[in-house]
């Protein structure tokens, strides 16, 4: 939903030149369960996506109950308006614990709900 060209940011420092994001043109339509946790499936297209150079997921409309999942490098994860991932409140749901910061200390705990800890960024989203 970003435009095409977002205006540069006016700071009395050097900042950097932002660019909307580019991904691969390759994209997969979630098939999701209104009735079951949505986990298996999302990290599965995320990770098959991921192998062959990314792409755009397209979260259908709906309520989509799920566990942790964790985005790769060039994954676009695009929610359809109207689209929502309701997470899961159980422990077991988000483990293993994963490498994460709380209030600036680096730990191991459960982490996001989405994880991208050592993605790469996409290309042409920055410049200086």
């Amino acid at each position: 939903m970003l435009p095409e060209e977002i205006l540069p940011v006016k700071a009395p420092f050097k900042t950097i030149k932002f660019r909307k994001p580019t991904f691969p043109v390759q994209s997969e339509k979630l098939s999701l369960s209104e009735n079951n946790i949505n986990t298996a499936i999302i990290q599965q297209v995320i990770d098959e996506l991921s192998q062959n150079g990314g792409g755009k997921i397209i979260v259908p409309v709906g309520n989509w109950f799920t566990g942790r999942i964790q985005l790769k490098s060039n994954i676009n994860l695009h929610f359809k308006e109207g689209a929502i991932f309701s997470f899961s409140d159980l422990i077991a749901d988000f483990l293993p614990a994963v490498f994460t910061s709380s209030e600036g200390i680096e730990v191991m705990s459960l982490g996001a709900c989405i994880y991208a800890n050592g993605t790469k960024r996409c290309r042409n989203d920055l410049s200086i």
